[in-house]
């Protein structure tokens, strides 16, 4: 099977050059004619003011076998007329990207594949369909895209610059997962200070047929003692930050302003509720300068019976074992977690870089 880069389908128009806009108008009749297609009967809808979101599975066949991808695909209600989509990392249940399928950006999961006008929203999901049939997009963690080199590049300077305007010491950006991972501070009316635990996933390199980066994705991480409240923000079953103009207008240049953005809008609607007291509210400093006070004390991890009985995360059939550290875990059999480890260094259920693991006996 060939690794290079599926060609989009015949059927799908080139892309409009960037000075040609969509028509809202164009988007909604598009979006009504999919959800009467077999892709889109069970697609699940979201609008914000610059796209329509539809959640779907993609369905291609393989070796004779039919499998199914969870794919998000972005329908422009403003800006240049062309579909965007991306693999929704939230649902792989286990699965990763494939290391040979070079059209799926590492990083993000955005799809590699010329957007057509909005009114081939059909022919754009056949397109993608076609790539996945060339070169199957998931694959177990054997086949999984190793994590780039860490490098100290221009760009790593530049992000490295962008979070010291920030706040100092609040947030890093780690190389090997092309993230940057730490605390957003928010700062309240009444002086109070509240931190909150984000990832943001850099996309790795640019988008084909728009020649500018592809989208950064955000998340909100609650640590153990709390949970992620649902906000009109942030969804609440896989913390991702969503309907942020500065994602949409995503470049190095704009880190600085997406920081500000997300530190605005979890200031507007906070997201994190602590489970013992029902409170929104995370670690706490009363000094804004103060950023070690932010971190929560280390937690004894969840050890119950039913933690412990779950399957490996790998081989899906022995129990799980071993607890990964800092983000706690449970993830992997003791036979596992070697080889796994050797091929990556993240977790595999929040992609937080694993610093030490610990066997845990029942």
């Amino acid at each position: 099977m060939t690794s290079t880069l599926p060609p989009t389908s015949t059927t799908v128009a080139p892309p409009r050059t960037a000075t040609e806009t969509v028509n809202p108008s164009d988007a909604d009749g598009a979006v009504v004619a999919f959800l009467n297609t077999e892709d889109g009967a069970h697609a699940k809808v979201d609008r914000t003011r610059d796209d329509i979101i539809l959640s779907i599975m993609v369905a291609y066949k393989n070796s004779g076998q039919t499998y199914y991808t969870p794919t998000i695909l972005y329908v422009p209600l403003n800006g240049p007329s062309r579909c965007r989509s991306r693999i929704d990392q939230s649902r792989l249940g286990g699965l990763v990207f494939a290391r040979n399928a070079h059209y799926i950006d590492p990083v993000t999961g955005a799809i590699r594949i010329a957007g057509p006008p909005v009114t081939q929203l059909s022919s754009y999901v056949g397109a993608v369909r076609a790539a996945f049939e060339r070169i199957a997009p998931l694959a177990n963690y054997q086949s999984a895209l190793p994590p780039p080199a860490p490098t100290f590049n221009k760009p790593s300077l530049s992000i490295a610059r962008e979070l010291s305007r920030f706040r100092d010491g609040v947030l890093e950006f780690l190389p090997p997962s092309n993230s940057i991972e730490g605390l957003i501070p928010v700062v309240f009316d009444d002086g109070k200070e509240l931190h909150v635990p984000v990832q943001i996933k850099i996309p790795t390199g640019l988008h084909e047929s728009m020649e500018v980066p592809m989208e950064p994705l955000v998340f909100v991480h609650a640590p153990p003692g709390y949970e992620v409240v649902g906000t009109s923000n942030v969804d609440r079953a896989t913390g991702h930050v969503k309907h942020l103009v500065y994602v949409r207008q995503w470049g190095l240049d704009k880190l600085g302003p997406l920081l500000k953005e997300i530190q605005t809008s979890f200031r507007r609607e906070y997201p994190l509720r602590n489970l013992q007291h029902q409170q929104l509210q995370y670690a706490m400093t009363t000094n804004a300068s103060d950023t070690t006070a932010a971190s929560p004390a280390p937690q004894a991890a969840a050890t119950s019976a039913d933690d412990i009985g779950k399957d490996c995360v790998v081989c899906l059939s022995k129990p799980k074992t071993i607890l990964v550290l800092p983000c706690r875990h449970l993830a992997f059999c003791k036979d596992c977690v070697t080889t796994y480890l050797s091929k990556a260094n993240v977790c595999p259920l929040c992609r937080v870089p694993i610093k030490e693991h610990l066997e845990i006996y029942t």
